[in-house]
Formats: C-alpha cells, sequence, structure tokens
C-alpha cells in the first residue's frame, strides 16, 4: 500500500518582512533577480543611531538601513515601555502590523 499524500493550495493573506536591501515583494522581486549583493560595511546612520564605533577592518554584513522609529504611542506603551522591550520584538510588531494591512484589513481595528 503507498500513502498518497495530497497537495493542498497555500494562500499569503498578507505578508510583511524586512532583509538587507529590501522590505516589500516588489524590492525583494528586483534584488533576486538582478542577483544583487547586498553585504556590506554598516551604513553611517546606522552607526550613528545605534552608537557603533566604525572600524577599518570592519566586515561586510547584510544591514538594514533603519532600524529607529518604533512608534511606541501606537502601541498603547509609554516611552519606558517600550525602551524595555526587546528591539527586535519592537520590530516584529511593526511587521505584524504591516502583514495585517498588507492582507486587506485595517491594523487598528
Amino acid at each position: 500500500m503507498v500513502d498518497t499524500v495530497e497537495s493542498a493550495a497555500v494562500a499569503l493573506v498578507g505578508v510583511a518582512f524586512e532583509f538587507p536591501g529590501c522590505d516589500d515583494w516588489e524590492s525583494l522581486t528586483e534584488l533576486l533577480r538582478a542577483g544583487r549583493d547586498v553585504m556590506r560595511q554598516i551604513p553611517d546612520a546606522r552607526a550613528e543611531s545605534t552608537g557603533v564605533a566604525r572600524s577599518t577592518g570592519e566586515r561586510d554584513a547584510g544591514w538594514i538601513d533603519d532600524i529607529t522609529g518604533f512608534g511606541y504611542r501606537y502601541f498603547g506603551l509609554s516611552r519606558a515601555e517600550a525602551e524595555l522591550i526587546d528591539p527586535r520584538q519592537r520590530r516584529m510588531l511593526q511587521h505584524a502590523v504591516r502583514a495585517i494591512g498588507d492582507a486587506g484589513y485595517a491594523p487598528a481595528e
């Protein structure tokens, strides 16, 4: 007896992501088609906003340009509360809202 696996259709209803050099489907598709390399030295604005000291022996990495701008009020948080949340969790909150909006829902609802 042979087990069969039924194929099921999968629908992406809403999506949000952030990779070096792209943060939407169009820019991701363009990046992949062009075969562009996104490895580079830390961007100046990122180094300044995080207080990272630049060095000449620095290795290239896949940097996301802007990691600032968390709208803590939007999430009903005080600034002090927002500063206690891990920055990666703050980014995921922002991406969750973008994914809900991308799915056609009003995130505020």
